[in-house]
């Protein structure tokens, strides 16, 4: 009965250790959509924008218009020079620079570049970062890097269905022409998960203590 106390004790022991491997997050991020099997918070910076008129970037929930939500938006048009390519710099085009959004488990979500009519005579135009949204399939955004991982940088390019799958496929051929991808430039890291049942180091090395504890002591009273 004892040697089946030590097994079993030992047992749970190793077992606690091993069950505290959290998950891997599947997500999808990129032009086809966003979405987490998880609630995921996903922090944001803006890096830079280009053009002559004021846009505003945000996430809506795909089948859900009211739900668009504004992560930064262009207080001043990037007027300072064509030679710069009418550059936007965070403090001066874009007021606050870094913000976060909570994307919830199970939804789809695309991110959403838009800019208001009148403004230097260009007329109103929305674009998506996902593929399937925008006139003739267009690509509108480009994914770069590992959300997870050192962060993703996410490229817009304002164009709409204006846009030549043909030309634009030679993206950043002429960085002063449209399809260039540089209207709207962040980057985005997810927050790093946490789960309150993962013990500190201190505490899986007494689990293992444990384990070896009662093997240990068995061997004595046997020998």
């Amino acid at each position: 009965m004892k040697l089946r106390g030590y097994l079993f004790a030992a047992a749970t022991a190793a077992t606690a250790v091993a069950g505290l491997t959290v998950p891997a997050q599947a997500a999808t991020f990129g032009n086809t959509g966003i979405t987490f099997d998880k609630d995921t918070t996903v922090n944001f910076s803006f890096q830079e924008s280009h053009g002559r008129f004021r846009s505003d970037l945000g996430i809506q929930q795909v089948g859900a218009p009211g739900s668009f939500t504004t992560l930064f938006s262009e207080a001043n048009p990037g007027y300072d020079s064509s030679a710069n390519d009418w550059a936007g710099s965070c403090g001066n085009t874009v007021q606050n620079c870094d913000t976060s959004f909570k994307f919830e488990a199970g939804k789809t979500y695309s991110f959403v570049l838009t800019r208001n009519s009148g403004t230097n005579g260009v007329s109103a135009n929305r674009v998506f970062s996902t593929n399937s949204l925008n006139s003739n399939n267009s690509k509108q955004a480009i994914f770069t890097g590992d959300l997870f991982s050192g962060g993703a940088t996410i490229a817009f390019e304002d164009i709409g269905g204006t846009a030549n799958s043909a030309t634009c496929a030679a993206q950043g051929s002429n960085p002063k022409a449209d399809c260039d991808f540089n209207d709207f430039i962040v980057t985005a890291q997810a927050e790093s998960e946490t789960s309150e049942s993962v013990p500190e180091p201190a505490t899986l090395a007494g689990l293992g203590a444990v384990a070896a504890g009662f093997v240990a002591s068995r061997r004595r009273k046997t020998a």
